[in-house]
């Protein structure tokens, strides 16, 4: 077990790869020093895997230029990012959220008559698979 008392408070010591980690919880509730545990946890290992979250501040172009350097597009990928950065360009990827979708949806509309609702889907799914 990795999470011990130390005086009143809650302490958790991790080893990974050879290395120790020590923090103190802060906390005298055990179960409040198991969450903070099961996150710290978690944090070490995003760090040693290098896995890098976004920020809700990032934009959309940020975010895209992250995917087509880090990741794999494919021409798929490509074609929609075409479609979604001029809508979602400067908006920060925190702000994307359903209602968002719907107006991007309508203004989709509006550029061309005849889009099938697949078509819209497709695009939504890019958006997602970004995010």
């Amino acid at each position: 077990m990795s999470l011990y008392k130390r005086g009143r408070h809650y302490s958790i010591s991790l080893w990974i790869d050879g290395v120790r980690h020590l923090k103190s919880t802060g906390t005298t509730n055990r179960r409040e020093a198991e969450n903070i545990e099961r996150q710290f946890r978690e944090e070490l290992n995003r760090r040693r895997h290098q896995i890098r979250e976004a920020s809700p501040d990032m934009t959309f172009v940020d975010l895209a230029a992250r995917f087509l350097a880090d990741g794999s597009p494919r021409p798929y990928h490509l074609d929609r990012l075409k479609m979604l950065l001029p809508y979602f360009g400067e908006c920060p990827i925190g702000r994307i959220a359903k209602p968002l979708m719907r107006e991007f949806r309508l203004e989709r509309r509006k550029q061309k008559r005849l889009l099938s609702e697949t078509t819209l889907n497709r695009d939504i799914e890019v958006l997602r698979h970004l995010l």
